[in-house]
């Protein structure tokens, strides 16, 4: 379902991050169109021409966004990133890159995938866009090879 990301980079990468940053933020939160994990995906997409993401494009809810997940054999969002992207340091995350923060909403846990941009990182769930610091981020993956 998910393919293990080890392309590089293209040149011009910096153009991609930011229409598909741009095109992310001017839209609302969204199940499969502007959602956490999808972001990540499109980013990975745009920046190296590989989608490892695609067999988990399928969903249109909340459910069948944990369904893919399941079916995909994994229990949470930070399990599929750790299967698609290489993990790294919090502190050598780049623009561009992506990592698992730990919120709570609706006073549930839950977990989301953020986009750094630098010493902060944006992403979106339910309640609206999400900015934190990056090192409050719990890990940090690496989009394309490092």
């Amino acid at each position: 379902m998910v393919k293990r990301l080890t392309a590089p980079r293209l040149p011009g990468w910096e153009r991609a991050y930011v229409e598909i940053m741009t095109h992310h933020a001017g839209l609302p939160f969204g199940w499969h169109t502007s959602d956490c994990l999808v972001i990540a995906a499109d980013l990975a997409k745009g920046m190296t021409k590989v989608d490892p993401m695609r067999g988990l494009r399928r969903y249109s809810t909340e459910t069948g966004a944990m369904k893919a997940l399941l079916k995909a054999g994994f229990r949470s969002v930070e399990q599929a990133l750790e299967a698609t992207f290489p993990a790294i340091d919090i502190a050598y995350a780049r623009r561009g890159d992506c990592g698992v923060l730990e919120q709570s909403v609706n006073g549930q846990p839950w977990l989301s995938t953020l986009i750094v941009m630098g010493d902060r990182a944006m992403g979106k769930g339910p309640l609206g866009p999400v900015y934190v610091p990056t090192q409050r981020l719990k890990r940090c993956f690496a989009i394309g090879a490092i």
